[in-house]
């Protein structure tokens, strides 16, 4: 009798244990950019030659949940929306995109995205102690040609007081180009990130995810300039960055397109 009433202990755990998954388990909920609980909700590009994103931003229970990201372009024809759905479970965030890609995210222990897949493409990020993105890495398979070429682009990232000071960008068969950053003495209490370099920071396209506060710290503080430099020392140019803010809340980036040509990028925050 005893050992019946061992073994029918043991089925009972086990049967307990079976029926245990991750729904038992708080969903991960992470840390967002915004350093005082008023979230980016709206960005919008103006006057930029350089292609790069709107988003509309809805967040739920303190968790970024979807995302519409619009391409600004001057290009009519290359501007196009897709949306994006994020699910937060137990150290896992699953993706669903309106594109149809397969997107698939790998965290570190820090709740941060490791490596991303897109279809076949790669994508891998790398963070310093604290917690801001240091490193990262793209490859993208091209098989339009039946050849599977594949292309690879690398950043590495420095930043000194917790402000970005410098990306070293390289893309597969071109010269590496540098970023050099001047902060301003303004706090980036939303957390936005640095202005037309969503490129160099391995982000394009894909801000949202940085916005849900799953790819890194931000910034300390506003950017006041960048400095492009090139292996061609003639093609180099500065962007100087103007700010509005209310109540210390950022709504407006000025600053010039190296044509000369206005730019500004608007955010609503609260």
């Amino acid at each position: 009798m005893k050992t019946y009433r061992t073994l029918l202990a043991l089925a009972l755990a086990t049967l307990l244990a079976a029926s245990c998954s991750d729904d038992d388990h708080p969903a991960l909920k992470p840390t967002l950019p915004s350093t005082t609980g008023y979230n980016v909700y709206a960005v919008t590009n103006r006057g930029n030659s350089e292609p790069c994103y709107d988003w509309r931003f809805t967040y739920k229970g303190g968790r970024l949940t979807q995302a519409l990201g619009t391409m600004h372009s001057a290009d009519a024809n290359e501007n196009y929306s897709y949306s994006s759905q994020l699910t937060y479970g137990y150290q896992q965030v699953k993706v669903k995109n309106s594109t149809g890609s397969d997107t698939q995210l790998t965290l570190n222990s820090l709740g941060y995205v490791a490596e991303m897949r897109v279809n076949r493409n790669v994508y891998t990020f790398n963070y310093g102690l604290d917690g801001r993105l240091v490193k990262w890495k793209k490859v993208v398979y091209d098989e339009s040609v039946g050849i599977g070429q594949s292309y690879t682009t690398t950043a590495d990232i420095e930043y000194v007081g917790g402000n970005i000071s410098e990306i070293s960008y390289v893309e597969t068969g071109n010269a590496p180009v540098v970023l050099r950053f001047t902060p301003t003495i303004v706090p980036n209490s939303n957390g936005v990130l640095p202005p037309t370099v969503s490129k160099q920071l391995g982000l394009l396209g894909y801000e949202h995810l940085y916005y849900a506060g799953l790819l890194g710290r931000p910034t300390a503080n506003l950017v006041k300039s960048i400095a492009f430099e090139f292996e061609d020392a003639s093609r180099n140019y500065t962007l100087d960055f103007d700010y509005s803010l209310r109540s210390g809340n950022i709504e407006l980036c000025n600053y010039y397109t190296p044509e000369g040509s206005p730019a500004s990028v608007n955010y609503d925050c609260y």
